[in-house]
This record gives structure tokens, C-alpha cells and sequence, in this order.
């Protein structure tokens, strides 16, 4: 598989991924990825232009961030939010 087509699936995974925690929040569901079974790697912080390169290469816009920056903060930013919101649930439930 090539550099590019592996980076594809790691993005589109992760979007599929930020998408079911947003919903299994919003409508109270539980989430159909566990984080648990996961063992993706982040997409790289690369622009679209260099998915073809190494993976060593990494890109930035004129302003010094690559355009992946914010997707991959909030990526991250999801999957803490979610362990929180297990926790805040699990801790209520102890103190019934």
C-alpha cells in the first residue's frame, strides 16, 4: 500500500471515529468504536501536497503549521473528552 493511500485510511478513520463520540454524546448512545480496540495511528501532521513522501517529511504552510494541525488537536481533544465523560459518569454512579 502506498504512503498516500495508508494516510487516506488513517484520516478517514479518525473522522468516522471524531464523528461517533460527537454523536454518542449528543443523542446519549453508546459509541460503536471502543477505544479500547484501537490501535490506529494519528494521521500525520502533513500537508495533502507530501502524503506521497516519507513518512519522515513534514510540511508546513507559509506560517510555519501545517494545515493537519488543528484536525489532529481536536482528534485528540475528542478521545480525552470521551474518557472524561466515562469517568464523570462512572464516579456519579459510585456515589449512589
Amino acid at each position: 500500500m502506498s504512503n498516500v493511500e495508508i494516510e487516506c485510511r488513517r484520516r478517514t478513520f479518525w473522522c468516522a471515529y471524531t464523528l461517533d463520540v460527537h454523536l454518542s454524546v449528543v443523542l446519549g448512545r453508546p459509541q460503536l468504536f471502543h477505544d479500547d480496540d484501537i490501535d490506529t495511528e494519528y494521521p500525520a501532521d502533513v500537508e495533502d501536497e507530501r502524503l506521497g513522501e516519507s513518512r519522515s517529511a513534514t510540511s508546513s504552510t507559509p506560517f510555519g503549521f501545517s494545515t493537519m494541525l488543528a484536525p489532529l488537536a481536536h482528534i485528540r481533544f475528542v478521545s480525552l473528552e470521551f474518557l472524561f465523560i466515562q469517568f464523570s459518569n462512572f464516579s456519579v454512579l459510585l456515589a449512589l
